[in-house]
């Protein structure tokens, strides 16, 4: 072999290794090597839920801890109050069928580009005994995004686990929130349908605009009468209105647990309305206080709670209703 084909061999050899350096032809063709990303991001997560003891949710400006106690009751940290299981329930549910689309980097001085770097973006991180991580979520940028008329918006964005370098792309986009007061269960009556409530009384401490009205059931599912200050038939609409008010009520904030030596009746204004909710035989009573210091809000406790809320004046406007709003006006 003479030098020219020496050097052609030498050349040769050089570029089927590089060749074989970029594509990898061992780990298989190109599309077999991307669809071996696509899958579970977090495989182990569904068979886990009962070890589960800690779960933090931070979005860069607020951050939220979940926490299991030693008597088996889950609450938020930064309020101490019970929390929404059902939607931790639901947030679990959706990290353990969270699938990767494709890798996108490895690179991790890339991370800030993608919105995944630390303190960007939503994070979700899951903790078992021993502080164990079961699950390191990071929800970064949005990718694309395209709304069809008619049809569900197509999402594609950032993300990695915690504990890797690698970005994929995903199309699942939960992002829980990380404010607090959203995740306690405040959803005072949760449980009950609207028809359930039979009576509903209003003692005014302010104006003396109390009333009182009654669920009528053997004239119509939706008829109510007021008793109080007078006997006369009430609108069905404002009867129906208030019970869904009711049933949908829900504090705007958690300021803080009760003191027992009554002090928080000057402080906050209790009372200025008290409710007595009749649920079949069960009751339901709460009052309501002065407006909150934050705008736009009321204070507000129930009985046997031991905490002082808040609720929204939306809310308030929809429960003070005078007498005058009540009266079915056909009867004049």
């Amino acid at each position: 072999m003479n030098q020219r084909n020496r050097v052609l061999a030498s050349l040769a050899l050089i570029l089927w290794a590089l060749f074989l350096l970029v594509e990898q032809p061992w780990k298989g063709d190109a599309h077999q090597r991307t669809a071996a990303h696509v899958g579970s991001l977090f495989p182990k997560l569904q068979y886990q839920t009962e070890q589960i003891r800690r779960v933090v949710v931070s979005d860069g400006v607020d951050t939220v801890t979940l926490q299991l106690s030693e008597g088996g009751r889950w609450h938020v940290v930064e309020k101490q109050h019970p929390m929404d299981m059902a939607r931790l329930m639901m947030v679990v549910q959706n990290l353990s069928e969270i699938n990767t689309i494709d890798v996108v980097s490895v690179n991790p001085e890339k991370h800030s580009v993608y919105g995944v770097a630390e303190g960007q973006g939503t994070r979700v991180q899951v903790y078992g005994q021993d502080d164990v991580v079961l699950a390191d979520w990071i929800a970064g940028s949005l990718r694309h995004q395209e709304i069809g008329a008619g049809q569900k918006p197509v999402m594609e964005f950032y993300m990695r686990d915690g504990r890797s370098d690698v970005v994929y792309l995903s199309g699942e986009a939960i992002h829980p929130p990380a404010n607090p007061t959203i995740w306690c269960d405040t959803h005072f009556l949760a449980q009950v349908e609207d028809r359930a409530i039979t009576a509903v009384q209003r003692i005014d401490f302010v104006t003396n605009d109390s009333w009182r009205m009654e669920r009528v059931p053997q004239v119509a599912a939706d008829a109510w009468n007021l008793t109080n200050p007078e006997a006369r038939p009430a609108m069905s609409y404002a009867g129906e209105s208030m019970a869904f008010s009711l049933t949908e009520l829900r504090a705007a904030d958690v300021i803080g647990t009760q003191n027992s030596d009554g002090a928080d009746d000057a402080r906050y204004g209790f009372p200025q309305d008290r409710f007595l909710v009749h649920i079949g035989e069960l009751p339901f009573e709460f009052e309501l206080g002065n407006p909150a210091s934050a705008a736009g809000q009321r204070y507000f406790r129930v009985s046997g709670i031991p905490y002082i809320y808040t609720i929204s004046d939306y809310d308030v406007s929809q429960l003070r209703l005078p007498v005058s709003r009540l009266l079915d006006d056909s009867e004049d």
